[in-house]
């Protein structure tokens, strides 16, 4: 594995970030809308009595819910109150024996050994976090059996809602900033982190050595994306069309590509 690429404080950020997560990100009222769509594939890959390993598990919302399907979950972060915050709500929901959460770096999966996993996903960008995507994967790979399924949520580098709204307001430099030489510091709170963005043309051809790709859809694409929340608020029925209208278009070209973010259905090559 090559050495973190992470800014020497990342975890630390995402410490900060913890504290407020849950009602920020958790009880958005975007992300109560789009995150069922990606259980849905959750579910259909992964069964009852499967062990599956998530890559940055935050406060461990998608790890609880296959736990209460019965699915085991070995839950990766590297933020510790992430980790804290997260094993707290499964000790809650009553499905801490089905998960391990671990403080790990997802680009230290090395550590984890000869463990072999039945599946893998990562959610909400997780895996933009880093500026050396190839060896992750690779590693990854590794880790999972043959023919094992992989679901990853990423965040595109071509938004359609954000740059529409972006250029609506007259601001160009917002509008395009995902396309800027990548990888892009993106401030959280008082700490930085850097992120790379990808279309989904190019997450498949990083895939392709290691994964054969099964689906690809589009999240947020003529609805709101989760940074939208105000929008939402204000026009709520409007809201709920523009989602009707995500559902029917977001498998399907080009749409599946202009989404804010996209999910990758794939499978691990014997």
């Amino acid at each position: 594995m090559t050495s973190p690429s992470h800014p020497v404080n990342f975890p630390a950020s995402f410490d900060v970030l913890a504290q407020t997560y849950d009602q920020v990100f958790e009880d958005n009222p975007i992300t109560a809308r789009i995150r069922p769509i990606f259980w849905r594939s959750l579910l259909a890959h992964f069964k009852t009595g499967d062990h599956v390993l998530e890559l940055n598990c935050g406060t461990g919302t998608d790890a609880i819910m296959l736990a209460e399907n019965g699915v085991q979950v070995t839950a990766i972060d590297s933020s510790e109150r992430m980790i804290a915050g997260a094993e707290e709500k499964a000790r809650e929901k009553g499905v801490s024996q089905l998960i391990r959460f671990q403080q790990r770096s997802f680009e230290h999966l090395v550590t984890l050994g000869r463990m072999k996993f039945d599946g893998a996903f990562s959610n909400f960008g997780g895996l933009n976090c880093t500026s050396n995507i190839d060896p992750v994967l690779e590693t990854l790979s590794g880790l999972l059996k043959p023919h094992a399924s992989v679901v990853v949520c990423m965040i595109n580098k071509f938004s359609l809602w954000e740059m529409v709204s972006f250029l609506l307001r007259g601001n160009l430099r917002s509008a395009f900033r995902r396309m800027r030489r990548q990888p892009t510091t993106v401030r959280l709170g008082s700490s930085t982190v850097e992120v790379c963005y990808y279309t989904p043309k190019e997450f498949i051809r990083i895939l392709s050595p290691y994964f054969e790709i099964e689906h690809v859809y589009g999240l947020s694409i003529l609805s709101p994306s989760p940074n939208s929340r105000s929008f939402v608020l204000r026009h709520s029925q409007l809201t709920a069309r523009l989602l009707r209208l995500d559902e029917t278009i977001r498998s399907r070209s080009p749409w599946h590509s202009l989404g804010d973010h996209f999910v990758i259905e794939a499978r691990r090559k014997s």
